[in-house]
């Protein structure tokens, strides 16, 4: 039975339990000793490729081989490229690769003329800057006037008394325009589709060239478009067929310039008729589908 008995292991004498420990202890300390020289050198290497980059990019940035010999601007009409380059914030002979192309577009598109804008490196020495300027297709004039593009929104105050080639609309006030600049009545919609339709219609009226739009916001637009003629009236809404029976009538009020008479105005706020006033004193109606005239010309 005893010889059936598994032999138990003798325990190690205690000299040699302290050499294993010391063994794994040393084994353990190499290890961790290798570790934090493998994180020591990534830390190196890390710092010395940095430091290269750094000094790469102070090299190619300060280098005169990538300076701005040119600077071409596109699309500038109202402002001159002089002025373009100084709302960008860049000069002839700055180094084209330290320029923040992000930052000189936002700059661009802070001044008030510019719609779009594009900034664009060719190396080794060049910058193209490509605008797009807003086009006023008119001036708002509310005690301070304000340059309006086609699809009516406000985008600049007009300095001076600004050109005299561009429409006026009196009559608005702050009421008609939203928070960003756009239409936000009726009367304010009204002007800028007279504008379009009067746009479409080109030079199929000879003469005809808009200086000014009266709102009123019950009557609706009075027009100033012809030297001999006074206001057009033309009320709210259906310009293209109004505009087409002015062009009716305005052989008819020819005539009336060429015997020495003004014509006042000229009323079209009613379908199919056209309502003239002559000076001196005189008034009739015209059947603009019949082409016929009634009324005094006394």
């Amino acid at each position: 039975m005893l010889a059936n008995r598994q032999k138990r292991k003798a325990p190690l004498p205690l000299k040699a339990k302290r050499k294993t420990s010391a063994r794994r202890s040393a084994r353990k300390d190499t290890h961790l000793a290798g570790r934090f020289l493998t994180v020591l050198a990534f830390i190196l290497l890390l710092v010395l490729v940095s430091t290269a980059f750094l000094e790469g990019y102070r090299f190619v940035t300060g280098c005169r081989y990538f300076a701005a010999a040119d600077i071409e601007v596109d699309g500038a009409c109202v402002l001159s490229a002089d002025e373009v380059m100084q709302a960008a914030g860049v000069a002839r002979g700055e180094n084209i690769l330290s320029i923040n192309l992000g930052l000189v577009r936002r700059r661009l598109l802070a001044q008030p003329w510019i719609a779009k804008a594009e900034v664009y490196r060719v190396l080794p020495g060049k910058l193209k800057i490509s605008i797009k300027e807003h086009t006023p297709v008119a001036i708002v004039d509310m005690g301070e006037k304000f340059y309006v593009q086609e699809d009516g929104k406000i985008f600049k105050r007009v300095e001076g008394n600004g050109p005299d080639t561009l429409p006026v609309i009196t009559g608005l006030d702050c009421r008609d325009i939203d928070d960003k600049g756009y239409p936000a009545s009726r009367a304010f919609k009204a002007a800028m589709d007279l504008l379009a339709m009067a746009g479409r219609m080109g030079n199929s009226m000879p003469g005809m060239k808009i200086r000014r739009i009266s709102v009123d916001r019950d009557a609706g637009l009075t027009m100033f478009a012809f030297d001999h003629i006074g206001g057009i009236r033309l009320g709210f809404g259906g310009y293209a067929d109004k505009l087409w029976r002015l062009g009716r009538v305005m052989d008819l009020v020819e005539k009336e310039c060429e015997n020495g008479r003004r014509v006042a105005s000229i009323g079209l706020e009613w379908p199919g008729r056209v309502a003239v006033e002559t000076e001196p004193a005189g008034a009739y109606a015209y059947n603009s589908k019949k082409g016929e005239s009634c009324g005094s010309k006394t």
